[in-house]
């Protein structure tokens, strides 16, 4: 496990929601300097521990523990099931419309790509 970019993932989300280290040791029964050492990796958390600060911070234990290649592969796949959802929730027709739209859309983009690396 690579414990220094746990703890770097835990500081990025906790601030990012705007949390101190002390209101997130509180939700977790922990205290804060047990947080800022996580999040500096001078401590390394248990798996019981990791649960209570992903539920907190309302991300996976996968975002915390993945690589960063796995962690982009999740994050596009995430992004795609957000659209999707998206997508269902409009009407037959506007849905169809929609997605004729986006096929033309990258087929365009496909071809002007292809030029482009032709040219260059």
């Amino acid at each position: 496990m690579d414990y220094a970019k746990i703890g770097k993932r835990i500081a990025e989300k906790r601030q990012k929601i705007n949390m101190s280290q002390e209101e997130l040791a509180e939700k977790v029964d922990s205290s804060a300097n047990y947080i800022s050492n996580l999040e500096r990796n001078k401590r390394h958390p248990s798996l019981v521990m990791l649960i209570k600060i992903a539920n907190e911070l309302d991300i996976s234990i996968d975002y915390l523990l993945s690589d960063d290649e796995e962690l982009k592969r999740n994050e596009n796949n995430i992004v795609l099931k957000e659209t999707l959802k998206a997508i269902n929730k409009l009407e037959e027709n506007d849905r169809e419309e929609f997605i004729t739209y986006v096929k033309n859309f990258a087929e365009n983009f496909y071809q002007i790509r292809k030029k482009n690396v032709k040219k260059g």
